[in-house]
Protein backbone atom coordinates (compact mmCIF):
# COMPACT_ATOMS: atom_id res chain seq x y z
CA UNK A 1 0.00 0.00 0.00
CA UNK A 2 1.31 3.46 -0.89
CA UNK A 3 1.67 5.99 1.90
CA UNK A 4 -0.88 8.23 0.17
CA UNK A 5 -3.46 5.43 0.35
CA UNK A 6 -2.75 4.38 3.92
CA UNK A 7 -5.35 5.05 6.61
CA UNK A 8 -4.87 8.03 8.88
CA UNK A 9 -4.08 6.92 12.39
CA UNK A 10 -3.06 8.13 15.81
CA UNK A 11 0.38 6.59 16.28
CA UNK A 12 1.52 8.30 19.47
CA UNK A 13 -0.13 9.75 22.57
CA UNK A 14 1.05 11.80 25.53
CA UNK A 15 -0.36 13.64 28.53
CA UNK A 16 1.02 16.18 30.98
CA UNK A 17 -0.51 17.43 34.22
CA UNK A 18 0.15 17.40 37.94
CA UNK A 19 -2.23 14.46 38.30
CA UNK A 20 -1.42 12.47 35.18
CA UNK A 21 2.06 11.25 34.31
CA UNK A 22 1.04 8.61 31.75
CA UNK A 23 -1.88 8.18 29.38
CA UNK A 24 -3.20 5.30 31.49
CA UNK A 25 -3.59 7.73 34.38
CA UNK A 26 -6.53 9.29 32.53
CA UNK A 27 -8.46 6.06 33.14
CA UNK A 28 -8.12 6.50 36.89
CA UNK A 29 -10.21 9.33 38.39
CA UNK A 30 -8.11 9.21 41.56
CA UNK A 31 -4.75 9.27 39.76
CA UNK A 32 -1.99 11.33 41.30
CA UNK A 33 1.41 11.34 39.60
CA UNK A 34 4.33 10.67 41.96
CA UNK A 35 6.92 13.28 42.89
CA UNK A 36 6.91 17.05 42.69
CA UNK A 37 5.07 18.28 39.60
CA UNK A 38 7.16 21.43 39.17
CA UNK A 39 10.43 19.50 39.38
CA UNK A 40 9.14 16.92 36.91
CA UNK A 41 8.15 19.66 34.48
CA UNK A 42 11.55 21.38 34.68
CA UNK A 43 13.46 18.12 34.40
CA UNK A 44 11.68 16.85 31.29
CA UNK A 45 11.49 20.18 29.47
CA UNK A 46 15.03 21.32 30.15
CA UNK A 47 16.21 24.87 29.59
CA UNK A 48 14.47 27.61 27.63
CA UNK A 49 11.01 27.59 29.18
CA UNK A 50 11.48 29.81 32.24
CA UNK A 51 9.26 32.63 30.98
CA UNK A 52 6.67 30.49 29.21
CA UNK A 53 3.18 30.24 30.66
CA UNK A 54 1.89 27.01 32.14
CA UNK A 55 -0.35 25.98 29.24
CA UNK A 56 2.62 26.25 26.88
CA UNK A 57 4.88 24.19 29.13
CA UNK A 58 2.24 21.49 29.55
CA UNK A 59 1.52 21.44 25.83
CA UNK A 60 5.19 21.06 24.91
CA UNK A 61 5.69 18.29 27.46
CA UNK A 62 2.64 16.37 26.21
CA UNK A 63 3.93 16.71 22.64
CA UNK A 64 7.39 15.45 23.63
CA UNK A 65 5.82 12.41 25.26
CA UNK A 66 3.59 11.73 22.26
CA UNK A 67 6.53 11.94 19.85
CA UNK A 68 8.52 9.65 22.13
CA UNK A 69 5.60 7.20 22.16
CA UNK A 70 5.62 7.39 18.36
CA UNK A 71 9.37 6.70 18.28
CA UNK A 72 10.16 10.13 16.84
CA UNK A 73 12.67 11.77 19.15
CA UNK A 74 13.90 13.77 16.15
CA UNK A 75 10.78 14.54 14.10
CA UNK A 76 11.04 15.36 10.42
CA UNK A 77 10.85 18.92 9.15
CA UNK A 78 7.55 18.04 7.47
CA UNK A 79 5.81 17.56 10.83
CA UNK A 80 2.98 20.03 11.37
CA UNK A 81 1.42 21.36 14.56
CA UNK A 82 -2.25 21.93 15.40
CA UNK A 83 -2.94 23.29 18.88
CA UNK A 84 -6.34 23.66 20.53
CA UNK A 85 -6.59 25.96 23.55
CA UNK A 86 -9.48 28.20 24.48
CA UNK A 87 -7.97 29.86 27.56
CA UNK A 88 -4.31 28.81 27.52
CA UNK A 89 -2.67 32.24 27.64
CA UNK A 90 -5.68 34.22 28.86
CA UNK A 91 -4.05 34.94 32.22
CA UNK A 92 -1.02 36.45 30.49
CA UNK A 93 -3.24 38.64 28.31
CA UNK A 94 -5.19 39.89 31.35
CA UNK A 95 -2.04 40.51 33.39
CA UNK A 96 -0.45 42.42 30.52
CA UNK A 97 -3.57 44.55 30.03
CA UNK A 98 -3.60 45.43 33.73
CA UNK A 99 0.06 46.47 33.66
CA UNK A 100 -0.45 48.65 30.59
CA UNK A 101 -3.55 50.25 32.11
CA UNK A 102 -1.85 50.97 35.43
CA UNK A 103 1.72 51.79 34.42
CA UNK A 104 1.88 52.10 30.64
CA UNK A 105 3.35 49.91 27.92
CA UNK A 106 6.89 50.63 29.06
CA UNK A 107 6.30 48.61 32.22
CA UNK A 108 5.64 45.36 30.37
CA UNK A 109 8.22 42.58 30.45
CA UNK A 110 9.99 41.90 27.13
CA UNK A 111 10.36 38.27 28.23
CA UNK A 112 6.70 37.73 29.12
CA UNK A 113 4.95 39.93 26.55
CA UNK A 114 5.39 37.42 23.67
CA UNK A 115 3.28 34.98 25.70
CA UNK A 116 0.26 37.20 24.98
CA UNK A 117 0.34 36.08 21.34
CA UNK A 118 -2.62 33.89 20.40
CA UNK A 119 -0.27 31.47 18.64
CA UNK A 120 2.36 31.26 21.38
CA UNK A 121 1.79 27.59 22.22
CA UNK A 122 1.96 26.31 18.65
CA UNK A 123 4.91 28.53 17.76
CA UNK A 124 6.84 27.44 20.87
CA UNK A 125 6.24 23.82 19.94
CA UNK A 126 7.52 24.40 16.43
CA UNK A 127 10.61 26.35 17.50
CA UNK A 128 11.72 24.15 20.38
CA UNK A 129 10.96 20.78 18.74
CA UNK A 130 12.00 21.66 15.19
CA UNK A 131 8.57 21.11 13.65
CA UNK A 132 8.65 23.05 10.38
CA UNK A 133 5.37 21.95 8.84
CA UNK A 134 2.10 23.94 8.90
CA UNK A 135 1.41 25.61 12.23
CA UNK A 136 -2.20 26.19 13.33
CA UNK A 137 -3.91 27.30 16.54
CA UNK A 138 -7.62 26.77 17.17
CA UNK A 139 -9.66 28.57 19.82
CA UNK A 140 -13.05 27.26 18.92
CA UNK A 141 -15.04 26.61 22.06
CA UNK A 142 -16.19 23.19 23.22
CA UNK A 143 -15.56 21.28 19.95
CA UNK A 144 -12.10 22.81 19.48
CA UNK A 145 -10.12 19.68 20.38
CA UNK A 146 -11.92 17.46 17.89
CA UNK A 147 -11.71 20.25 15.32
CA UNK A 148 -7.93 20.17 15.79
CA UNK A 149 -7.90 16.47 14.95
CA UNK A 150 -10.06 17.21 11.92
CA UNK A 151 -7.62 19.86 10.67
CA UNK A 152 -4.73 17.45 11.14
CA UNK A 153 -6.56 15.03 8.86
CA UNK A 154 -7.06 17.82 6.30
CA UNK A 155 -3.33 18.66 6.33
CA UNK A 156 -2.40 15.02 5.81
CA UNK A 157 -4.90 14.46 2.99
CA UNK A 158 -3.74 17.65 1.28
CA UNK A 159 -0.12 16.43 1.61
CA UNK A 160 0.85 19.59 3.45
CA UNK A 161 2.48 17.47 6.15
CA UNK A 162 3.62 13.89 6.59
CA UNK A 163 2.93 13.91 10.29
CA UNK A 164 0.95 16.25 12.56
CA UNK A 165 1.26 16.77 16.30
CA UNK A 166 -2.16 17.65 17.75
CA UNK A 167 -2.13 19.25 21.20
CA UNK A 168 -4.98 20.26 23.49
CA UNK A 169 -3.88 22.27 26.51
CA UNK A 170 -5.52 24.39 29.20
CA UNK A 171 -4.35 25.81 32.52
CA UNK A 172 -6.52 26.38 35.59
CA UNK A 173 -5.92 30.11 36.02
CA UNK A 174 -7.98 32.75 37.82
CA UNK A 175 -8.75 34.47 34.52
CA UNK A 176 -10.03 31.29 32.87
CA UNK A 177 -12.13 30.47 35.91
CA UNK A 178 -13.64 33.96 36.06
CA UNK A 179 -14.62 33.78 32.40
CA UNK A 180 -16.32 30.42 32.98
CA UNK A 181 -17.88 31.50 36.30
CA UNK A 182 -16.34 28.75 38.42
CA UNK A 183 -13.41 28.11 40.74
CA UNK A 184 -10.01 27.37 39.15
CA UNK A 185 -10.09 24.00 40.86
CA UNK A 186 -13.10 23.02 38.72
CA UNK A 187 -10.95 23.32 35.58
CA UNK A 188 -8.74 20.75 33.89
CA UNK A 189 -5.13 21.80 34.31
CA UNK A 190 -3.12 19.83 31.80
CA UNK A 191 -2.48 18.85 28.21
CA UNK A 192 -2.90 15.89 25.88
CA UNK A 193 -1.17 15.28 22.57
CA UNK A 194 -1.55 13.00 19.56
CA UNK A 195 0.78 12.12 16.71
CA UNK A 196 -1.36 11.71 13.60
CA UNK A 197 -0.09 10.35 10.29
CA UNK A 198 -0.77 8.00 7.43
CA UNK A 199 0.36 4.60 8.63
CA UNK A 200 1.27 1.68 6.35
CA UNK A 201 1.82 -0.51 9.40
CA UNK A 202 -0.75 -1.46 12.00
CA UNK A 203 -2.17 1.88 13.20
CA UNK A 204 -2.41 2.47 16.90
CA UNK A 205 -5.85 4.00 16.48
CA UNK A 206 -7.44 4.63 13.12
CA UNK A 207 -9.19 7.96 12.59
CA UNK A 208 -12.40 7.70 10.60
CA UNK A 209 -14.53 10.66 9.54
CA UNK A 210 -14.24 13.81 11.68
CA UNK A 211 -17.68 15.40 11.39
CA UNK A 212 -19.13 18.77 12.42
CA UNK A 213 -22.75 19.31 13.40
CA UNK A 214 -25.07 21.93 14.83
CA UNK A 215 -25.17 20.12 18.18
CA UNK A 216 -23.84 16.86 19.67
CA UNK A 217 -26.74 14.80 18.32
CA UNK A 218 -26.25 16.13 14.79
CA UNK A 219 -22.48 15.61 14.87
CA UNK A 220 -22.91 12.10 16.26
CA UNK A 221 -25.40 11.16 13.56
CA UNK A 222 -23.07 12.45 10.84
CA UNK A 223 -20.07 10.54 12.19
CA UNK A 224 -22.00 7.29 12.54
CA UNK A 225 -23.58 7.62 9.11
CA UNK A 226 -20.21 8.35 7.49
CA UNK A 227 -18.78 5.15 8.96
CA UNK A 228 -21.79 2.97 8.18
CA UNK A 229 -23.30 2.81 11.69
CA UNK A 230 -20.74 0.36 13.10
CA UNK A 231 -20.97 -1.18 16.57
CA UNK A 232 -19.48 1.15 19.18
CA UNK A 233 -17.75 -0.11 22.32
CA UNK A 234 -17.04 3.20 24.03
CA UNK A 235 -19.01 6.45 23.97
CA UNK A 236 -17.10 9.56 25.00
CA UNK A 237 -19.31 12.59 25.40
CA UNK A 238 -21.59 14.65 27.61
CA UNK A 239 -23.64 12.26 29.69
CA UNK A 240 -25.34 15.30 31.21
CA UNK A 241 -24.88 19.03 31.69
CA UNK A 242 -24.59 20.59 35.10
CA UNK A 243 -27.82 22.23 36.21
CA UNK A 244 -26.14 23.49 39.34
CA UNK A 245 -22.49 24.17 40.09
CA UNK A 246 -21.59 23.86 43.78
CA UNK A 247 -20.87 27.18 45.43
CA UNK A 248 -17.94 27.82 47.73
CA UNK A 249 -20.36 27.57 50.66
CA UNK A 250 -21.54 24.14 49.60
CA UNK A 251 -18.03 23.05 48.73
CA UNK A 252 -15.33 25.12 50.49
CA UNK A 253 -12.52 23.14 48.86
CA UNK A 254 -13.75 22.15 45.39
CA UNK A 255 -10.53 20.52 44.22
CA UNK A 256 -11.08 17.10 42.62
CA UNK A 257 -11.04 14.50 45.34
CA UNK A 258 -11.76 16.78 48.29
CA UNK A 259 -15.52 16.86 48.76
CA UNK A 260 -18.44 14.50 48.32
CA UNK A 261 -20.77 17.39 47.43
CA UNK A 262 -19.08 18.37 44.21
CA UNK A 263 -19.38 16.79 40.81
CA UNK A 264 -15.60 16.25 40.78
CA UNK A 265 -14.97 13.79 43.64
CA UNK A 266 -12.57 11.11 42.42
CA UNK A 267 -11.62 9.82 45.85
CA UNK A 268 -15.11 9.58 47.31
CA UNK A 269 -15.35 5.79 47.49
CA UNK A 270 -19.01 5.86 48.55
CA UNK A 271 -20.14 7.68 45.42
CA UNK A 272 -17.32 7.81 42.86
CA UNK A 273 -17.79 10.25 39.97
CA UNK A 274 -17.25 7.66 37.26
CA UNK A 275 -15.95 4.16 36.92
CA UNK A 276 -14.15 3.38 33.72
CA UNK A 277 -15.00 -0.28 33.97
CA UNK A 278 -17.42 -1.06 31.14
CA UNK A 279 -21.12 -1.24 31.70
CA UNK A 280 -21.35 1.09 34.67
CA UNK A 281 -22.86 4.50 35.23
CA UNK A 282 -23.95 6.88 37.94
CA UNK A 283 -25.81 10.12 38.54
CA UNK A 284 -23.57 12.96 39.68
CA UNK A 285 -24.69 15.13 42.63
CA UNK A 286 -25.87 18.63 41.68
CA UNK A 287 -26.45 17.64 38.05
CA UNK A 288 -29.51 16.68 36.07
CA UNK A 289 -29.68 14.76 32.80
CA UNK A 290 -29.26 16.85 29.68
CA UNK A 291 -32.37 15.91 27.74
CA UNK A 292 -30.95 16.85 24.34
CA UNK A 293 -27.27 15.98 24.48
CA UNK A 294 -26.77 13.16 26.96
CA UNK A 295 -25.17 10.08 25.42
CA UNK A 296 -28.33 8.09 26.16
CA UNK A 297 -30.35 10.49 24.02
CA UNK A 298 -27.67 10.61 21.33
CA UNK A 299 -27.87 6.83 21.03
CA UNK A 300 -31.63 6.93 20.76
CA UNK A 301 -31.60 9.67 18.11
CA UNK A 302 -28.99 7.88 16.02
CA UNK A 303 -30.57 4.43 16.10
CA UNK A 304 -28.49 2.91 18.89
CA UNK A 305 -29.87 1.22 21.97
CA UNK A 306 -28.29 0.41 25.30
CA UNK A 307 -28.23 -3.03 26.83
CA UNK A 308 -26.58 -4.94 29.62
CA UNK A 309 -22.85 -5.22 29.18
CA UNK A 310 -20.34 -7.69 30.46
CA UNK A 311 -18.84 -5.59 33.24
CA UNK A 312 -15.70 -7.71 33.30
CA UNK A 313 -14.74 -7.47 29.63
CA UNK A 314 -17.04 -4.89 28.09
CA UNK A 315 -16.99 -6.76 24.79
CA UNK A 316 -20.67 -6.31 24.01
CA UNK A 317 -20.73 -3.26 21.70
CA UNK A 318 -23.39 -0.74 20.90
CA UNK A 319 -25.14 -1.41 17.61
CA UNK A 320 -27.96 -0.06 15.45
CA UNK A 321 -31.52 -0.98 16.32
CA UNK A 322 -32.22 -4.44 15.10
CA UNK A 323 -28.54 -5.26 15.47
CA UNK A 324 -26.41 -6.01 18.49
CA UNK A 325 -27.83 -3.22 20.62
CA UNK A 326 -25.41 -3.39 23.55
CA UNK A 327 -23.35 -0.72 25.24
CA UNK A 328 -19.96 -1.40 26.78
CA UNK A 329 -19.17 1.92 28.45
CA UNK A 330 -19.91 5.63 28.56
CA UNK A 331 -17.32 8.16 29.70
CA UNK A 332 -17.79 11.87 30.32
CA UNK A 333 -14.19 12.92 30.99
CA UNK A 334 -15.17 16.32 32.34
CA UNK A 335 -17.02 14.65 35.22
CA UNK A 336 -13.75 13.78 36.92
CA UNK A 337 -11.11 15.88 35.13
CA UNK A 338 -12.93 19.20 35.32
CA UNK A 339 -13.91 21.50 32.46
CA UNK A 340 -11.35 20.75 29.77
CA UNK A 341 -12.13 23.51 27.26
CA UNK A 342 -10.07 23.22 24.10
CA UNK A 343 -8.22 20.18 25.44
CA UNK A 344 -11.34 18.01 25.73
CA UNK A 345 -11.42 16.42 22.28
CA UNK A 346 -7.73 15.52 22.41
CA UNK A 347 -8.12 14.10 25.92
CA UNK A 348 -11.05 12.01 24.67
CA UNK A 349 -8.88 10.47 21.95
CA UNK A 350 -6.20 9.52 24.47
CA UNK A 351 -8.82 7.93 26.74
CA UNK A 352 -10.30 6.06 23.77
CA UNK A 353 -6.91 4.63 22.85
CA UNK A 354 -6.10 3.37 26.34
CA UNK A 355 -9.62 2.10 27.09
CA UNK A 356 -9.91 0.11 23.87
CA UNK A 357 -6.51 -1.49 24.45
CA UNK A 358 -7.25 -2.30 28.08
CA UNK A 359 -10.71 -3.77 27.49
CA UNK A 360 -10.19 -5.33 24.06
CA UNK A 361 -12.66 -2.98 22.42
CA UNK A 362 -12.71 -2.15 18.72
CA UNK A 363 -14.42 1.21 18.23
CA UNK A 364 -14.99 4.40 20.17
CA UNK A 365 -17.01 7.49 19.36
CA UNK A 366 -16.00 10.87 20.77
CA UNK A 367 -18.31 13.87 20.68
CA UNK A 368 -17.75 17.35 22.11
CA UNK A 369 -19.72 20.56 21.84
CA UNK A 370 -23.13 22.07 22.42
CA UNK A 371 -26.00 23.70 20.59
CA UNK A 372 -24.44 27.18 20.85
CA UNK A 373 -20.90 26.55 19.64
CA UNK A 374 -21.69 23.54 17.49
CA UNK A 375 -20.21 20.10 17.98
CA UNK A 376 -17.70 17.68 16.55
CA UNK A 377 -17.66 13.89 16.51
CA UNK A 378 -15.26 11.21 15.33
CA UNK A 379 -15.22 7.42 15.21
CA UNK A 380 -11.92 5.81 16.17
CA UNK A 381 -11.05 2.14 15.76
CA UNK A 382 -8.24 -0.25 16.50
CA UNK A 383 -6.59 -2.19 13.68
CA UNK A 384 -8.89 -4.84 12.27
CA UNK A 385 -12.02 -2.68 12.36
CA UNK A 386 -13.42 -1.34 9.16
Amino acid sequence: MRDDDAPIAITGIGVASDRHHTADDLLDPAARAPGDAADRLRRELGRGYRYKDRATKLGVLAAIRALRDNGQDSPAATTGVVVSSNFGNLQTVCDTARVIHAEGAGATSPMELPNASSNVIASTLAIHLGLRGPNVTLCNGAPSGLDALGWAVVLLRARRAHRVVVVGTESATEAAAALQDCAPTHLFDGAAALVVERSTTAPTLRVHHCCRGTDPADATARALTATGHPPIDLWLGPRRTAAHTPTDTENPDPRPGTSATTSHTPTDTRNPPITLRPGTSRTTPHTTPDIRNSTANLRARTGYTAGRADVDTGKEPVGPRGGIGRIAAEVDAEEYLGRAGGALGVVQCVIAHRWLVRHGGIRALAVAGNAVEGAGAVVLSREGAS
